[in-house]
C-alpha cells in the first residue's frame, strides 16, 4: 500500500505559494502558446516518471492543441522530428534541466533557445520547467507519483 500525504497538507501555504507562482501562460499573460507550456509539463513529468502528472498533462496537452502523435512523441523521451526546431529545443531543455547531468550541454541548449525565441521567453520556459519539476517531486514524495487521476475519483 502506498502512503499518501493527506490532502490537507497539499493545501499548505507552501503549496499555495507554488501554485500562485505558475508561469504567466496559465494566466493568459505569456506570449508563448499554452500548447508549449503543456509540452514542457508533459515532458518533464515523463522524464521524472510521475504517472499522476503525466495523466493530467496528457489530457491538458490535447486540450491545448497537441495532436495524439505529438503527445506520444513527448512521452517517448527520444528525438521528436515531428516538432519544429523551437519545440525540439524546448524539449531538449526540459531533459537537460530535469536531469542536470551536463552543465556545459545545458548552457548550449539555453544559448540556442535564447537565440531562437529570445531571452524573456527562454526565461519563461526555464521557469515552467523548474515549476513542473517541483510539482513532480512533491507529487512523487507525497505518494501521488504512481497514481493516475482515475485512482483519485471515488
Amino acid at each position: 500500500m502506498t502512503s499518501m500525504i493527506s490532502c490537507a497538507s497539499w493545501a499548505s501555504r507552501a503549496s499555495r505559494s507554488l501554485h500562485e507562482q505558475r508561469p504567466h501562460a496559465s494566466r493568459g499573460l505569456w506570449p508563448l502558446a499554452l500548447r508549449l507550456l503543456e509540452l514542457v509539463r508533459l515532458r518533464c513529468s515523463a522524464v521524472n516518471g510521475c504517472d499522476f502528472c503525466i495523466a493530467m498533462h496528457r489530457k491538458k496537452a490535447r486540450e491545448a492543441g497537441l495532436s495524439a502523435a505529438e503527445v506520444v512523441a513527448i512521452q517517448s523521451l527520444g528525438e521528436e522530428p515531428i516538432f519544429c526546431r523551437d519545440e525540439r529545443l524546448i524539449l531538449e531543455l526540459c531533459d537537460a534541466v530535469t536531469r542536470l547531468a551536463d552543465a556545459q550541454a545545458l548552457r548550449g541548449v539555453v544559448d540556442a533557445l535564447q537565440r531562437s525565441i529570445g531571452a524573456l521567453q527562454t526565461v519563461e520556459v526555464l521557469y515552467a520547467i523548474a515549476q513542473i519539476n517541483a510539482w513532480n517531486r512533491l507529487a512523487i514524495a507525497g505518494g501521488l507519483g504512481g497514481l493516475v487521476e482515475s485512482d483519485l475519483v471515488p
